[in-house]
């Protein structure tokens, strides 16, 4: 484990809370440190819904507050009612994403073109002990072929599958791109070598239906860069980092190594530390020092990291709209992690398309 960790300061009880159930292993101390919190004063449980939600851990929020039934007695019973629909909604959701996974499958099983499944598609079979217990917005699949190389006469067919070729498919987002994928990247910002990715990558079954997933270094990796994407504080971003570290054996030594050649390792240094500082995540001592962030780097982050990037968890992605993003406190840690090339580079992404930057 790594010493020394900073420390959030000063959270407020409704994220004391979240951070405390986000996890699947509940183990008695946590249920002991939740009566704690709930003991001192009342907590704003629209608030803590509101936020779970938003943050995608919601069902899995209520899992473990319901293995405990002194605290789940306080939480008004309209709190209650919205995560158990909420819950009850997501199984549903989550059901209806292995069939719709299960048809993209087979039909690019048909045209023996492998299929490697990304973030919550893959985490939902690999890590998650109930697919349920995080939401997901989408689907995100990469395919092993590049479009140029994929017959022409047959991409019609390839859209068509992707969009949904009946109401139902509609409701079920598939975001599928060729050979990479633009999360993973974080659209071009880093090198990711996606060559490895498919050389390591690993069989599974979604049903019927064969898929591929990512080696555990690069599931990891890949977690962390999505981390980044969401403000590094978002629980389910959080979530997803602590479980992959949970259930496979990492090496840790080709995770340095890879989060170098993709230069995305103060992405990892940053989402490393805050999964520990906030979730209780194990990391293998002297793994940070061995990212080899610059000492001035590190301070940065820390501080910002201790303060939640001076927003709680309810405002992390509050701010004033401009440039297709939200505008706020909880974007300065994402800032910090970045080079200035890596900034520069984003900053063009993002204005790419707006008619001033024409």
């Amino acid at each position: 484990m790594v010493a020394c960790l900073p420390t959030l300061k000063n959270p407020s009880l409704e994220d004391q809370l979240l951070f405390i159930c986000t996890r699947q292993s509940f183990l008695p101390a946590h249920r002991s440190a939740l009566a704690s919190i709930l003991h001192r004063q009342s907590l704003r449980w629209d608030e803590v819904y509101a936020t779970a939600v938003a943050h995608g851990v919601a069902p899995l929020i209520y899992t473990n507050m319901s293995r405990c039934p002194d605290v789940l007695a306080q939480v008004p019973p309209a709190v209650r009612g919205k995560f158990e629909r909420c819950t009850q909604i997501n199984v549903l959701v989550k059901e209806l994403h292995a069939e719709r996974i299960r048809g993209v499958l087979e039909f690019f099983a048909l045209r023996s073109v492998p299929v490697l499944l990304v973030k919550g598609a893959s985490l939902d079979r690999t890590v998650y002990l109930e697919p349920w217990y995080t939401l997901s917005a989408d689907i995100d699949l990469m395919i092993r072929c590049r479009q140029e190389d994929f017959p022409g006469a047959d991409l019609p067919n390839v859209h068509a599958l992707v969009q949904g070729r009946n109401p139902f498919e509609r409701r079920q987002n598939v975001e599928f791109e060729w050979f990479g994928h633009h999360d993973v990247s974080m659209n071009n910002l880093f090198p990711v070598d996606f060559v490895a990715i498919w050389k390591e990558a690993r069989p599974i079954k979604v049903l019927d239906q064969a898929a591929l997933i990512m080696a555990p270094e690069h599931m990891l990796l890949a977690a962390c860069t999505n981390s980044c994407r969401k403000r590094f504080f978002r629980l389910k971003a959080l979530c997803d980092i602590a479980e992959i570290i949970a259930a496979h054996p990492i090496n840790w030594d080709k995770v340095v190594a890879t989060a170098r050649q993709w230069r995305c390792e103060i992405i990892a240094y940053t989402a490393l530390l805050v999964a520990a500082m906030t979730l209780q995540c194990p990391l293998p001592q002297g793994v940070l020092d061995e990212l080899r962030v610059p000492r001035w780097r590190r301070q940065a982050i820390e501080f910002l990291s201790r303060r939640q990037s001076f927003a709680s968890l309810a405002t992390l992605s509050r701010g004033s709209h401009a440039l297709n993003r939200r505008l706020g406190a909880g974007i300065l840690l994402p800032l910090a992690a970045y080079r200035l090339k890596e900034l520069l580079t984003n900053i063009r992404i993002v204005t790419a398309n707006f008619p001033f930057a024409r």
